[in-house]
């Protein structure tokens, strides 16, 4: 027995010393937040739409532009619905991701029913003559009639410039070729496998479409890849008051929700970014009746759609997260070096530069140089923390000053956008 105590001791004492020494060889570090842009550069839109999302199987492959053709297509009430929860996933997906993109962003969110009408109408698109109740469009004021022979000289020149004109816009547009992407959203329209037998109120889709860029900057669409519900048996035992043991009954409903957006700059058709969200949402309930008691699938559809605005948010609005900088390890063990950490760690950023700029001026230590550069980025001067890294770089370069290196341009390049 002495013996196995012995070598339990020993054992014990030696894994004690390896993690000592995996500690203190651990170099050292603080944990920061940083700012980031957001991840989509909307430029000078100010007007946004969010069109209804569509479910994986009803696209035409992974294209996002079979998805802004189909969620077109939902706008003029050409798709037919396959249940009411789907429609009721995109409608409140759509909402959610407005309502986002207003508070968030500050622009002005397009309703799907007025869209609808103005792309829908003879008429030039105009949103305040379609801010009615049913989405429908209120007819301007007819222009006043000429009599033939009572218009002046004056009047018919002037209309035949306003002519020629227009006509010498719709060539320059068609050779810059603009065009192109609503070409070939127009020969989709013909194309599509999933459009109901309805008769489509444009028969010129290219037309509509350049109409639709005149009044919404940016479109916002996307696919629903997943929503699966299942219910589980929760039944587990336990003690009552009395300690005596008992069997719980319960149960457990899970929501796993997915989806793809892509946000579309409509002058052109240019996807500026996209994103994939996923959520997992859980209802457990005990006692008996508990599988009537667990959440609704509209409740836990709510919860989920809630949950997911906060990665969507990210699209359009500057956001932070936590980073880790960890420090050079100093072989020499310089004292200076020490103290410099010490006073990171502690959130004295410039005491901490001080001193290492100080001591990499006489001795050119490498842990000097790299730290002074972190530590000039830590106190805000990403222009100085490139400068000190690229130096160390160039005399005693590695793959850690390399990758800091692009790290640091990288978060300039975005210091620009957050301004």
């Amino acid at each position: 027995m002495k013996t196995l105590f012995r070598f339990r001791m020993v054992v014990l004492t030696a894994v004690i010393v390896v993690l000592v020494h995996l500690v203190s060889s651990c170099a050292s570090g603080v944990s920061v937040t940083v700012s980031r842009p957001p991840l989509v550069d909307l430029g000078e839109a100010k007007t946004a739409t969010v069109l209804p999302f569509l479910y994986g199987a009803e696209g035409q492959g992974e294209d996002p532009l079979d998805a802004l053709f189909e969620g077109y297509a939902k706008y003029h009430s050409t798709f037919a619905w396959r249940s009411s929860f789907r429609r009721s996933v995109s409608e409140k997906l759509g909402a959610a991701i407005g309502e986002t993109i207003a508070q968030k962003a500050g622009l002005e969110i397009i309703e799907p029913a007025i869209i609808k009408a103005m792309i829908s109408s003879s008429e030039p698109p105009s949103i305040q003559n379609a801010q009615q109740k049913n989405g429908k469009l209120k007819r301007p004021i007819a222009a006043a009639v000429v009599r033939p022979g009572t218009e002046s000289a004056a009047d018919a020149e002037a209309a035949a410039d306003a002519a020629a004109s227009e006509k010498s816009e719709a060539v320059d547009a068609d050779a810059d070729g603009d065009a192109g992407f609503f070409k070939k959203l127009a020969q989709k329209f013909g194309q599509s496998g999933t459009k109901a037998v309805k008769d489509d109120p444009d028969q010129n889709f290219e037309e509509v479409w350049l109409r639709g860029a005149e009044f919404a900057d940016v479109a916002v669409l996307g696919k629903v890849r997943k929503t699966s519900f299942w219910i589980e048996d929760a039944t587990r035992e336990g003690r009552d008051d009395n300690a005596k043991a008992i069997i719980i009954p319960g149960t457990r409903k899970t929501f796993e929700f997915a989806y793809t957006l892509w946000v579309y700059r409509l002058a052109d058709g240019a996807v500026l970014g996209s994103m994939d969200v996923v959520q997992t949402i859980v209802s457990e309930k005990e006692g008996s009746g508990s599988f009537l008691k667990v959440d609704s699938d509209e409740d836990m559809l709510n919860a989920a759609i809630s949950a997911s605005m906060v990665d969507v948010a990210r699209l359009f609005a500057p956001y932070s997260v936590r980073e880790r900088r960890v420090f050079a390890k100093d072989p020499t063990k310089n004292a200076r070096i020490a103290e410099a950490v010490k006073h990171a760690k502690k959130g004295e950023y410039r005491a901490a530069l001080k001193l290492c700029d100080a001591v990499y001026a006489e001795t050119e230590l490498y842990a000097a140089g790299y730290n002074a550069a972190l530590f000039a980025e830590l106190s805000g001067d990403l222009a100085g923390a490139i400068g000190r890294m690229e130096r160390l770089d160039a005399s005693a370069g590695s793959a850690d000053t390399a990758r800091e290196l692009q790290r640091l341009k990288g978060r300039l390049a975005e210091s620009a956008r957050l301004k």
